[in-house]
């Protein structure tokens, strides 16, 4: 599998990873439902910083962009 990272100034953009889901009992287990949901909101929190570097950067470059031609 490739490594890759974008350098998007002093921030460094990392790849997120999906969590290794476990196979669910076939009762309920308040403890593994637990588990489960904070497997989640991790994931989606990266998710979440990853997109917000992305449209940062994104926002940064095209603003120095429009500065650079020169047009007012």
């Amino acid at each position: 599998m490739a490594t890759y990272s974008i350098n998007l100034g002093t921030n460094v953009l990392v790849p997120s990873k999906s969590p290794n889901m476990q196979v669910p009992p076939a009762t309920y287990d308040q403890r593994q439902q637990n588990q489960l949901v904070n497997q989640l909101k991790i994931y989606h929190n990266q998710l979440d910083s990853n997109s917000q570097q992305l449209i940062t950067a994104a926002l940064a470059s095209s603003v120095l962009q429009w500065i650079n031609t020169g047009s007012g």
